[in-house]
């Protein structure tokens, strides 16, 4: 017996349950990646899901529950790495890195 309320709850389970990952790809529209569409309708990308991007690799086995909280604290460290990298605008480049 097959439950209907069998859902997975890890962000790659939810990925392929709603978008589907084929041969480690999901097809997404264009427009989401940013890419200026120029004929009419949705252009379809593939992008692959694998261990070569590193958020995705380090979220992929996250329950829905610890991924908020660990995509708010990835926010949180990118906003102070940009707040120190503004507040240094008298440092070289070599000094900030």
């Amino acid at each position: 017996v097959i439950s209907p309320l069998i859902t997975p709850l890890t962000y790659e389970g939810l990925i392929d349950e709603f978008i589907n990952i084929s041969n480690g790809f999901i097809k997404v529209d264009a427009e989401i990646l940013g890419e200026e569409v120029v004929e009419k309708g949705p252009r379809m990308i593939a992008v692959p899901l694998n261990s070569s991007d590193s958020l995705y690799s380090a979220i992929r086995n996250l329950s829905v529950e610890q991924l908020g909280p660990y995509l708010q604290e990835k926010a949180k460290g990118i906003r102070e790495s940009y707040s120190n990298f503004r507040g240094n605008k008298d440092q070289s480049i070599l000094e900030i890195h």
